[in-house]
């Protein structure tokens, strides 16, 4: 996810992957802990489909309009769109974010890393310790060798072929990637990055005293 407002967030996008609701809603409807709920609140009818959407938007089937009545629905059908979301009882990711959100945060790119190390005698007695203390931050360069692009952005997603038809316009911005064939081992690389992300760097170290932990 790009933000926490991607994570909460269903995306302005003709796609039910993304669509049609937030991932924190996806997971609970995956579930079963609102199946009793929903039949005590009506349990679930068939929606109408609302009206496509023609130009100058973008065309869009009746169906696949957003918003659309099937995010009511745990599967996504237009035939079990539940009658009584909302209700209480039936648990909704506000139910969730009521109780995380405030302490809710994106995941942070600086960490303070302390170890400890000593050294025994042949008895077993520590004649030695130490303790350091690094800072390392998350880079925007990739695990792998900085000088090839092991990932680089599709051809059909970069939006410039001038067609209505572009990954661009149905498909979300997060993993449009494939791996760069002119690249020296790029399918080794491509795959580091994949598994490891983001190189780290360490930014500060220094040694401490016993004191200080």
């Amino acid at each position: 996810f790009m933000s926490l407002s991607d994570f909460i967030n269903r995306r302005l996008i003709a796609s039910d992957n993304f669509g049609l609701k937030g991932a924190l809603q996806v997971a609970i409807d995956s579930t079963n802990i609102n199946d009793q709920a929903i039949s005590n609140a009506g349990g679930t009818f068939a929606a109408v489909p609302g009206q496509p959407l023609s130009a100058p938007y973008l065309p869009l089937p009746a169906q696949d309009r957003f918003p659309t009545l099937r995010s009511l629905s745990k599967t996504g059908s237009n035939a079990n769109a539940t009658a009584g979301l909302g209700a209480p009882g039936i648990v909704t990711q506000k139910d969730v974010l009521n109780s995380i959100g405030p302490n809710l945060t994106a995941r942070s790119d600086t960490f303070v890393v302390r170890a400890y190390g000593e050294a025994l005698d042949n008895a077993g007695n520590p004649i030695g310790k130490a303790w350091i203390e690094v800072v390392v931050q998350r880079s925007t360069e990739f695990v792998g060798p900085a000088w090839v692009e092991p990932n680089r952005r599709k051809q059909n997603y970069r939006n410039n072929s001038g067609t209505t038809t572009s990954e661009y316009d149905t498909k979300p911005i997060v993993d449009q990637f494939e791996r760069n064939p002119l690249a020296t081992g790029a399918t080794q690389t491509g795959n580091i990055n994949r598994l490891f992300g983001r190189r780290f760097k360490a930014t500060s170290t220094r040694w401490l005293n016993a004191n200080e932990i």
